[in-house]
């Protein structure tokens, strides 16, 4: 009997199961630690409001003073933001809204539709990887010149301290994972710019100027990466990013006084961490997770239209359905499935914490690996009633399937984001290691032959995947500089990132830095 029954609620239409959206449905959850993982703010329902208790905690002790975002929205106006939306999100920013006119950040695409140049996004790559002049790239120093005032005024919102970016839903019934999240894309935009006018200072011979813009990006990578989520973690992380391979061209082709690298260096050292990912893994991602559960629970199979399927074609489609209908009949326990992606957020969390690399790594790829198993099992019907006759329970078996369905969809690629993270740190040491290198040419008229002609402490030069020195080899001109990577195998410097035009082998993942960098 068990068995027809789930056959049934896999055959049958979502229609014959679907309540009336003005009937009022009892919340089938219980709000504990152990399932919605916090108790407040509430909704009028009793469910808990996980977009408000984002922005409760990301805007506590900010005010319109110390916010960095207010200025920052001065600088590039309201155009990233949808009118729907705009009121609310500057009433929770405490600032008047924004005239639709104004001297605004001109973004790289708008610039070169307006001036109809085909070449600029090339030319502005090149002009962020050393320094250039107006004659070299007279679109990049128009572009530039444009946006003067708001690249000034964004630099002033870079002195403040705090950054705090409301998450504004349209709705009461708006799922956390489908709020957008304004502005920083224009912020990478403004990084952009930063870096192409340090190097056309520097190329003026203008060090310091040049040097201060450099900070400033690295500024708003740390601003941007205050936010709650880990799209905000990661646009912080391709900020600073850019911002290092700067640092280094400034220090090798800048001609740099002594005082001058030195400055440089003690500035980067003094560079506060990005926002740790982990802490978007436990608090957003894992309020996304729930949040959507929550809410399919609240609501019934309609809002499952909320959730991307990363599946494709028929495959998405039958997964929907079978999602739909086994939602319309209820037979979930909401309440074991919020448990399950508990569980497994607080696994990614310990591994996050892992105190080396390689354990690190073990942990997620153990995590990865059922992830992905979990994902194989969600497609397979046949497994699901074969589950039911071994369990002889429909609800509990239904119940792991859905976690199942949820987990693989908004688990998977973590691991990648702490990835990216660790190679933002090691590109930070790497970039030290470079300004080290460059004063060493400056004082010796040459770069060292070994890494152990310079004068830094071990733990500098020390590569945090190997534990051993980085890989370094002096080359014409130049050096090239490098990490083992997170598959701890000496690739003698081979990043596909770079290198790929050179059939790298497809498992090489070094983190290079080589000066002068080679041309595309």
């Amino acid at each position: 009997m068990r068995i027809t029954g789930l056959l049934l609620i896999c055959l049958m239409p979502v229609s014959a199961f679907a309540q009336s959206p003005e009937r009022p449905r009892k919340l089938p959850i219980t709000v504990s630690k152990e399932t919605t993982r916090i108790t407040e703010p509430l909704r009028e329902d009793g469910s808990v409001d996980y977009i408000a208790a984002l922005n409760q905690e990301a805007s506590r002790g900010v005010t319109p003073e110390n916010n960095a975002n207010v200025l920052l929205w001065k600088a590039i106006g309201p155009k990233d933001i949808d009118e729907e939306s705009r009121a609310a999100y500057f009433r929770a920013l405490g600032m008047d809204p924004l005239p639709e006119q104004g001297d605004y950040f001109v973004s790289m695409n708008e610039f070169a539709n307006t001036e109809k140049l085909d070449s600029f996004e090339d030319h502005q790559d090149a002009a962020m990887t050393g320094p250039w002049s107006k004659k070299q790239y007279p679109d990049v120093a128009r572009w530039l010149r444009a946006n003067r005032k708001p690249l000034e005024l964004a630099v002033e919102a870079m002195r403040r301290p705090r950054y705090y970016s409301p998450l504004v839903a349209t709705g009461e019934d708006f799922m956390l994972m489908a709020v957008m999240l304004p502005g920083i894309s224009e912020y990478r935009g403004i990084g952009r710019a930063l870096v192409a006018r340090a190097m056309l200072q520097a190329k003026a011979g203008q060090i310091e100027a040049a040097h201060a813009d450099l900070m400033a990006c690295h500024r708003l990578a740390r601003l941007v990466a205050q936010g709650p989520t880990l799209v905000d973690s990661l646009v912080g992380i391709g900020i600073e990013e850019m911002a290092l391979f700067a640092d280094a061209a400034l220090a090798h082709f800048g001609n740099l006084t002594a005082d001058q690298t030195r400055a440089l260096q003690a500035d980067l050292a003094a560079l506060p961490a990005l926002s740790p990912v982990v802490e978007k893994i436990d608090r957003g991602e894992r309020y996304m997770f729930l949040d959507s559960v929550a809410t399919i629970a609240r609501l019934g199979p309609s809002s499952l239209s909320g959730l991307s399927l990363e599946v494709g074609g028929r495959e998405k489609d039958a997964t929907r359905r079978m999602m739909e209908t086994m939602a319309a009949n209820a037979v979930f326990d909401w309440n074991a499935i919020l448990r399950m992606g508990n569980s497994y957020y607080d696994r990614l969390v310990d591994a996050m914490n892992r105190p080396t690399h390689a354990e690190c790594a073990a942990a997620m790829d153990v995590i990865s690996q059922e992830i992905a198993s979990l994902a194989a099992r969600a497609k397979d019907r046949k497994q699901l009633v074969w589950e039911v006759l071994k369990a002889g329970s429909v609800r509990q078996v239904a119940s792991k399937y859905m976690g199942n369905i949820f987990l693989a969809l908004l688990l998977p690629a973590l691991d990648m984001v702490k990835i990216a993270e660790d190679r933002a740190t090691t590109n930070l040491h790497l970039t030290r290691v470079a300004v080290l290198l460059s004063a060493h040419r400056t004082e010796k008229g040459a770069y060292p032959k070994k890494l152990a002609e310079l004068a830094a402490g071990d733990d500098l030069l020390e590569d945090p995947y190997s534990g051993r020195p980085f890989g370094y080899r002096r080359q014409r001109g130049g050096f090239l500089l490098y990490s083992i990577g997170p598959n701890a195998i000496d690739n003698r410097g081979l990043d596909r990132r770079f290198d790929e035009r050179l059939h790298a082998d497809p498992d090489a993942d070094d983190i290079s830095l080589r000066m002068p960098p080679r041309k595309p």
